[in-house]
């Protein structure tokens, strides 16, 4: 099991070189020859810098195969009615954009030509994507669903507090000024500050894999700590691609 579970924050870590939030993933010509990673469900944004005006054009030589990426819109962003409203010709970006379908994998390569020009294109953009299953976080048998997705930093994942935890029946309190949460289940208190990598149990201090932080207004922090500080266990389970914690 372990080494599943290894094998998953490996695949996930990869995500994080590109400029992305937990839903999206920005692209640009500096991740021409990339290779990325992404799940299930995750939406994909590419802008490539273009100039209509010269007749030049993005032209695909590959299409990313739909069943996996499947592209939901393509525009182009004029940067002279936003930037340079006085000069003409100044060009724009190209943009394009995919939601990952299913699992799979498959590239998306683009040329900038005049298509009616049979010589070889001014630059080219390749990316292959590799749209990983979608994970499921289960608490005792039950579906947990948020509106911040568990995500990797460092190798470790981060998951929402509160959520798991009151599904665990913990009272959580969030106190603004020193920017700490305190948890209570029972006889037990969780309590640590945003960014710090220790907690305390009980006013017993443990070690944090990584620091604490907040994203998208949810404070996350690392998944085996969530088996520390409530007492559960914490496993994945290699062939529904889930993590289940659980007594």
């Amino acid at each position: 099991m372990k080494k599943y579970l290894l094998l998953l924050l490996f695949l996930l870590c990869l995500i994080s070189p590109v400029n992305a939030s937990a839903e999206h993933f920005y692209l640009n010509e500096s991740n021409n020859g990339d290779e990325l990673f992404v799940q299930e469900g995750q939406s994909l944004e590419l802008a490539l810098d273009s100039n209509s005006s010269t007749g030049y054009s993005w032209i695909y030589q590959a299409e990313p195969d739909t069943n996996i990426m499947e592209m939901t819109g393509h525009g182009y962003q004029d940067k002279q009615a936003i930037e340079a409203p006085t000069i003409v010709g100044a060009g724009g970006k190209e943009h394009w954009f995919y939601k990952a379908s299913r699992p799979g994998t498959t590239t998306i390569s683009l040329c900038y030509a005049r298509p009616w020009e049979s010589k070889m294109p001014e630059k080219t953009f390749t990316v292959k994507v590799n749209v990983l299953p979608q994970v499921k976080v289960l608490f005792d048998q039950k579906v947990l669903e948020f509106d911040v997705p568990p995500i990797i930093e460092n190798g470790y994942a981060l998951v929402p507090l509160r959520a798991i935890f009151e599904a665990a029946g913990a009272k959580v309190d969030w106190l603004p000024e020193t920017q700490t949460v305190v948890a209570t289940k029972d006889n037990t208190i969780v309590k640590f500050t945003v960014g710090n990598d220790i907690a305390y149990i009980n006013g017993t201090d443990v070690k944090l894999e990584a620091p604490s932080q907040i994203i998208g207004n949810r404070t996350m922090v690392p998944l085996q700590f969530i088996g520390e500080a409530l007492g559960y266990k914490v496993e994945w389970d290699n062939n529904n691609n889930t993590i289940n914690i659980c007594l």
